[in-house]
Formats: C-alpha cells, sequence, structure tokens
C-alpha cells in the first residue's frame, strides 16, 4: 500500500508518519508539508491512501482531495482536522475517514483497519523477456498493434511522459506522417484495455501527455 501524507505542522507531520510506520511498516509511506510538491510527487506515482490536513494554505485539503479523486478514483481520503466543521464536505467528497484533534495513534490505525477501498496490488503489469506484457497472469490484449507498440515505448521510457507528438513520431517514424485521429483511437484502445484489466491508472494522462506508472510494472527475464 502506498500511503502519502500532507500535514504542514512539523511535530504533527513526525507523529504522523512515525505512527503510520509503526502501524505498517511494510507499506511506502511519503509525507509532504507542502500541497504543491504532493501533487508533483503524484504525477509518477499512485496512492492508495492520503491522509490530508484540511487547514492547509494556499490549496485547502479538501481540494486537494478533490483533485486526487479525480486523479485516482480509488483513492482512500482520510482529512485531518481541528473540528467537526469539514464533516460534510468529506462525506461529499466520499471520504474513507475524518479525524479531528487530538488524533491518537489508535485512531490512525483504526482508520487503516476500515479503508473504503481496498488497496491495490503492488505489482499489476509484468512485462516478460519476450516482452510478453501480462494484467495479473493474463496476457493484456489490444485492438490495435500500434497499441502494443506504444504500450512498449512507454514502458521503454520507465516512467518518463512524452508529449502525443513525441508518439507520432515514433509509431510513424518511417513514412513521417501525421495520424493524429488514428492516435487517438490507439489511446482509447490502450485506455481501455487497462481498464478492462483493472489497471486503469497504470496509465498516466495528461493534457497532451502520456505515460506509463512503474510503481506498478515489473519486468521479468
Amino acid at each position: 500500500m502506498r500511503i502519502i501524507v500532507l500535514e504542514p505542522d512539523s511535530e504533527k507531520l513526525i507523529f504522523l508518519e512515525k505512527t503510520l510506520r509503526e502501524a505498517s511498516p511494510n507499506e511506502e509511506i511519503a509525507v509532504f508539508r507542502d500541497a504543491g510538491k504532493l501533487l508533483q510527487a503524484m504525477r509518477s506515482s499512485t496512492p492508495d491512501t492520503a491522509f490530508l490536513r484540511v487547514e492547509t494554505e494556499p490549496l485547502n485539503g479538501l481540494v486537494l482531495g478533490q483533485v486526487l479523486s479525480a486523479m485516482f478514483p480509488r483513492v482512500n481520503l482520510i482529512f485531518l482536522a481541528e473540528t467537526d466543521e469539514y464533516t460534510t464536505e468529506a462525506l461529499r467528497l466520499r471520504a474513507s475517514g475524518y479525524l479531528k484533534e487530538p488524533i491518537t495513534a489508535e485512531a490512525v490505525q483504526e482508520e487503516l483497519r476500515k479503508l473504503r477501498y481496498e488497496p491495490q496490488r503492488d505489482t499489476r503489469i509484468k512485462v516478460l523477456g519476450n516482452q510478453e506484457i501480462l494484467a495479473g497472469e493474463h496476457p493484456l490484449n489490444f485492438k490495435y498493434s500500434k497499441t502494443r507498440e506504444l504500450m512498449n515505448y512507454l514502458l521503454v521510457r520507465n516512467g518518463a511522459v512524452c508529449t502525443t507528438e513525441d508518439i507520432e513520431n515514433y509509431l510513424w517514424e518511417e513514412t513521417g506522417k501525421k495520424h493524429k485521429s488514428y492516435l487517438q483511437n490507439i489511446l482509447a484502445d490502450l485506455s481501455s484495455s487497462l481498464k478492462a484489466a483493472g489497471c486503469e491508472d497504470v496509465l498516466i494522462r495528461r493534457r497532451g501527455q502520456v505515460g506509463i506508472n512503474m510503481n506498478v510494472v515489473r519486468k521479468e527475464a
């Protein structure tokens, strides 16, 4: 499980990190005091659970939770707040939990025991030595042969995002022609194939950019 924490207060952040590491010693935990840095880190990582301080500036923790939910629909949002003032907004965001001060180790551990969404397995995509791509134990099937080429290209880039122009140049290097409409079909095929295999968050898609979240990919000889 990948856990992220947003807490601008240094002492509270130390307490939360210590508690989480004691409760989940084998999990991946990343802590942040700044929402902007957290979002930047999420460009190449998929969190399972996010502990978010509500009272943060300039980006309110609830707004950050909304952004993370849009990026990762199955992220467990657990809000941290001084009072009960924000419980209604948290419910609207389908939060997994809400912790009010004083926050105790027992309360944090209880939230981890009753997460809304089951954490994803660490490895969802396997790439075998012969370049066969598996989702779990089953081959990943694509409608177009170019989709497999694209997937292999993204894997070779090892998590670095590329522009759609980069993809066009790679897939049709020999002809040098533009295939914007066909490219959209290929991207849709890649997205739908991953979604059908339960791996939709493996694909990183931002406006004009595409990448693969290598945190959930394992390459085998």
